[in-house]
């Protein structure tokens, strides 16, 4: 994970930290970093751009193979007691009360919607 997201900085931005710093950052050697940067990059033949059509079709896949569900929420009874939050129980009890995120704001396009967008 690491590396792609070292690649894909290197990729889009024109400034951006040395291999130290993101090795530092990702806790591992320079050294390490710098192979599997190396490696990486042979195996994608150093084509990093991703066609918008090629990204929707991966993306789709993704979608319709992913085997991971939302966690169940929690009872409010179990979680709380007196009115107060344990996150040892449930870490995102207290993020709840907070109201939506930045990620939870708006909707997906539909699929139909974004191959319309791809085909135009």
């Amino acid at each position: 994970m690491l590396t792609a997201v070292l690649l894909a900085i290197k990729y889009h931005e024109d400034l951006y930290y040395d291999n130290a710093f993101y090795a530092a950052v990702g806790g591992v050697a320079l050294a390490e970093l710098n192979y599997l940067e190396s490696q990486m990059l042979a195996l994608l033949r150093f084509e990093l751009f991703v066609a918008p059509a090629m990204y929707e079709k991966c993306l789709d896949e993704i979608r319709l193979n992913s085997t991971m569900s939302a966690p169940t929420p929690a009872e409010p009874e179990e979680d709380m007691q007196d009115g107060a939050c344990d996150e040892t129980k449930d870490p995102m009890c207290c993020r709840q009360e907070q109201g939506p995120t930045m990620g939870s704001i708006g909707t997906q396009p539909s699929n139909a919607e974004v191959n319309e967008e791809v085909a135009n």
